[in-house]
C-alpha cells in the first residue's frame, strides 16, 4: 500500500539552489581569489580609475590649449581726434633717387618737412641702398586728425626720379611703413608691416588703432603693442608727370580699440581641480597613494596582485 507523502519541492529547489550558488562562488574564489563581491569592488575602482583619466585628460588639454590661446577682452575708446602715426616711405627700386615734393591736407596745406634717410640691405653679398622718407619721426609736433576718412586725410607726392629708366619694373612705387615714434624701420625684417604704393596712383590708406597686450613676447611682437592696420584703395591720378606717387592716410573711426589677453586657468588651478577629483573618486590621502604605488610594483614582481586589493581596501 502506497501512502502519498507532502514532499517540500519549494524547500528542495532552495537547498538545490544554495549549493549550486555556493559552489559557484567557491569555484569563482579558489580559480581567481576573489569573490563576488571583491569582483564587484574591484569594477568599481577599475571604473573610478577610468573616469579620473579621462578628467585630467580633459582638464590638461584645456590648460595646454589656454596656454596658446589665451582669451581676449575688447574695449573700443570712441575719440573726437587721433594723431597721425609715424609713416616712412621708402623707395620700392633699390638705389633709385626719392624726391619729396609736398604734402597738402583737404582745405589747407601742410608745412611738415620729411626726414631723408638710407636703408641698407644685402641680400646674397650684395648691397642694397632704399631712400627713405619719415613723417612725424620725433613725435613732438604731431599733426591730428578730427575727421574720419579722406575729409580728415593728408597727402604725400614723391616723385621716383630716372623713373623713365625704370618703368619696365611692374613693381615700382613705394613703400609705406606706419609705426609708433620708438620703433625703426627695416625693409628686410619688416615685410608684414609695410604697404605698398604704385606709381600714378592716389594711394589712400584708411588706418585703424589697435593697442594689444600680450601675455607672452614673441619673435614678430612684444607684450604691449599699438598697431596702425592699413586697409588701402587707390584713385588714378590725372594730368601727372612719371614717377609721381600720390599717398594719401586718414581714419576710418576716429577709434581706438584695446586688446588684452588674460590668464584664465593657471597651472596651480589646474592641480588644484585633478587633486579635487582625486579626492571626489577616492578619498585617499596622499599617504596611501604614495604606498599603494610602491605596493604595485610589488605585486608586479611577485605577482601577487591581491597586495594592491587589501591595500586599497
Amino acid at each position: 500500500m502506497t501512502t502519498d507523502q507532502p514532499v517540500d519541492v519549494l524547500g528542495a529547489e532552495e537547498d538545490s539552489d544554495d549549493g549550486s550558488g555556493e559552489g559557484a562562488r567557491d569555484e569563482l574564489e579558489k580559480k581567481y581569489g576573489y569573490t563576488y563581491g571583491e569582483f564587484l569592488v574591484i569594477f568599481g575602482w577599475l571604473g573610478s580609475i577610468a573616469m579620473l583619466g579621462v578628467y585630467m585628460w580633459s582638464v590638461i588639454s584645456g590648460y595646454s590649449y589656454l596656454q596658446t590661446h589665451p582669451p581676449v577682452s575688447v574695449d573700443v575708446t570712441s575719440y573726437s581726434s587721433l594723431n597721425f602715426p609715424k609713416t616712412t616711405f621708402c623707395s620700392s627700386i633699390p638705389d633709385t633717387a626719392l624726391s619729396f615734393t609736398g604734402c597738402t591736407i583737404p582745405g589747407g596745406s601742410c608745412t611738415e618737412t620729411l626726414s631723408s634717410s638710407k636703408i641698407t640691405v644685402t641680400q646674397a653679398g650684395t648691397v642694397y641702398t632704399y631712400q627713405c622718407f619719415t613723417f612725424n619721426g620725433d613725435g613732438k609736433s604731431k599733426y591730428k586728425s578730427n575727421q574720419s576718412g579722406y575729409g580728415g586725410s593728408i597727402a604725400f607726392e614723391f616723385t621716383l626720379d630716372d623713373f623713365s629708366k625704370i618703368n619696365s619694373l611692374k613693381r615700382a612705387g613705394l613703400y609705406v611703413f606706419f609705426n609708433t615714434y620708438d620703433e625703426g624701420v627695416s625693409v628686410d625684417n619688416d615685410h608684414a608691416k609695410f604697404n605698398f604704393a604704385s606709381v600714378g596712383d592716389d594711394n589712400f590708406f584708411t588706418l585703424s588703432l589697435e593697442n594689444i597686450k600680450r601675455l607672452k613676447t614673441s619673435v614678430e611682437y612684444r607684450t604691449d603693442n599699438t598697431l596702425y592696420k592699413a586697409v588701402k584703395s587707390s584713385v588714378k591720378l590725372i594730368n601727372y608727370s612719371d614717377g609721381t606717387v600720390v599717398v594719401s592716410v586718414g581714419y576710418g573711426k576716429l577709434d581706438i580699440t584695446t586688446r588684452n589677453e588674460f590668464e584664465s586657468k593657471t597651472w596651480t588651478e589646474l592641480m588644484g581641480e585633478i587633486a579635487g577629483m582625486l579626492g571626489v573618486l577616492f578619498g585617499l590621502d596622499l599617504l596611501k597613494m604614495i604606498r599603494v604605488g610602491f605596493i604595485i610594483f610589488e605585486a608586479v614582481k611577485t605577482k601577487q596582485h591581491r597586495l594592491v586589493y587589501e591595500a586599497l581596501n
